[in-house]
């Protein structure tokens, strides 16, 4: 039976630019891959457009050429049309051939997402058990309408089945099966460290066990579960083995627990492994013994989600974060080398053109490394998504709008300003940010390499083509 692990393509209309900076490898299918690849008669392959960025007519030919019996396809809500339009694709070239879909947005939107007649099964949650649960049953030929996260339809009507337990024992999950995508199709986002060397995407951990009024909660919902350190390190010296030298780890929050932090690097530490690694960390996570011994254990990168300069604002989203915290975060990564990337969000309910003023101004005096001014999008599985859906004001025919960086205003604002003055706001900061002598002067001087002075100008080029991109989009007919 041959199944095929498929990553669709944003639309052309929210491809952002932080997708032309860099693209990593998806994790969730190479972990399914890792979890199925031991059932007897299953062969596997891997079809990812988010990195080959393939036409329908040109993956239509490797579709009829892998003439796959299976086709599970990830789903994220910026990627639902994209998604649709591949499992017609495959519909229309095998007929018979079983369409399976998965990810965020089915998580948080199962009925929705299954709404597509090209569609026969979703997965919600945690994907492992149940797609190979599934996989099992099709084999065999038995009824899978028993299967605890599967979506299904049954008589025209959709039937969404209850979920399963988390899985505790994350460490049991086999190290995902990267070698069905071709690792030189991906790359760093432009915002971290330059690099020439082979690089990839870690999880350490699953879930978040913070609130933030704007996360998706559709997948793990606020259970956190993190691997052993030990775990981790064995599969870092396995990606060492096989040449990579950095790697970014992906995790909603690397930095949840002290203690599992310092062992882990001590643990690195220790073996003397030579890889690279950059993270995403909370700034009420660090002090000054932790930052440390991140440095010596080769962290190159943190990424802080800042995502208000008004201590208000901060309250009214949960963020569980001060100013003040942000500022020493940022300092203690300045005094030991390590790179800061500080994101914020314009457009949260209750922002004003002052509060988003205050957003900036903090950008500015915090003078991290890179910043990133996202609007906001209220995500599926979100809290903001929630109360609109209450209020009958989400739109679903604009999903392909659903980025922080996409070429249109989003599709809809929660606060003050309008959609456009949103996306003006963003443009502004960016500009702001970026451009100022002092930060292009330093940029300059940090320069070692020929490497390096071409991140530097790359990215200066991604930013202003964001900057101009919508001046040249047309908005799509309702």
């Amino acid at each position: 039976m041959k199944v095929l692990l498929a990553c669709p393509n944003d639309s052309e209309l929210a491809a952002s630019f932080s997708e032309k900076g860099g693209v990593s490898v998806p994790l969730g299918l190479s972990y399914l891959g890792a979890y199925v690849q031991d059932i007897p008669g299953i062969e596997l392959a891997g079809l990812d457009n988010n990195a080959l960025k393939l036409k329908p007519e040109q993956y239509r030919e490797v579709i009829a050429r892998e003439a796959p019996d299976i086709v599970a396809i990830s789903v994220m809500t910026a990627t639902v049309s994209t998604a649709w339009e591949m499992a017609r694709v495959v519909k229309g070239i095998h007929p018979h051939a079983i369409v399976v879909v998965g990810g965020v947005h089915c998580s948080a939107l199962p009925e929705s997402t299954l709404a597509e007649p090209s569609i026969d099964y979703g997965v919600v949650g945690e994907g492992e058990e149940a797609f190979r649960e599934l996989l099992i049953a099709l084999r065999e030929k038995k009824d899978p309408s028993g299967i605890l996260n599967l979506v299904y339809r049954r008589d025209g009507k959709i039937h969404v089945n209850p979920r399963r337990p988390p899985i505790l024992e994350i460490d049991k999950i086999p190290f995902p099966k990267r070698d069905l995508f071709d690792p030189s199709k991906y790359g760093m986002n432009v915002n971290r460290r330059a690099t020439s060397g082979k690089n990839t995407a870690m999880l350490t951990s699953r879930g978040c066990p913070y609130g933030c009024v704007f996360c998706s909660k559709s997948i793990y919902g606020r259970h956190f579960n993190q691997r052993s350190p030990k775990n981790v390190i064995e599969e870092m010296r396995l990606l060492e083995g096989e040449g990579y030298s950095e790697v970014l780890i992906v995790d909603d929050t690397f930095t949840v627990h002290k203690k599992w932090i310092l062992e882990f690097c001590a643990l690195f530490s220790e073996l003397k492994l030579n890889m690279r690694w950059n993270c995403h960390a909370r700034v009420n996570t660090l002090d000054e013994e932790t930052v440390s011994a991140m440095k010596r254990a080769h962290c190159t990168g943190m990424a802080f989600g800042i995502e208000s300069g008004n201590p208000e604002m901060l309250k009214k989203i949960d963020k569980g974060i001060t100013l003040d915290q942000a500022r020493e975060a940022v300092r203690l990564c300045r005094k030991y080398g390590i790179s800061t990337l500080c994101s914020y969000i314009f457009g949260h309910p209750g922002d004003t053109r002052q509060t988003m003023n205050d957003t900036l101004r903090v950008a500015l005096e915090l003078d991290s490394d890179y910043a990133n001014f996202c609007a906001l999008v209220p995500m599926p599985g979100s809290k903001i998504f929630e109360d609109l859906m209450k209020k009958g004001l989400i739109d679903e025919s604009h999903w392909d709008r659903y980025l922080g960086h996409a070429k249109l205003a989003p599709a809809i604002s929660v606060c003050e300003l309008t959609p456009e003055e949103l996306q003006a706001a963003q443009k502004r900061a960016f500009w702001r940010f970026y451009f100022r002598p002092r930060y292009i002067g330093r940029k300059l001087l940090c320069v070692r390499s020929p490497a390096a002075l071409f991140g530097m100008i790359r990215g200066a080029y991604l930013i202003v083509l964001f900057l101009l991109q919508s001046l040249f989009e047309k908005r799509p007919k309702d």
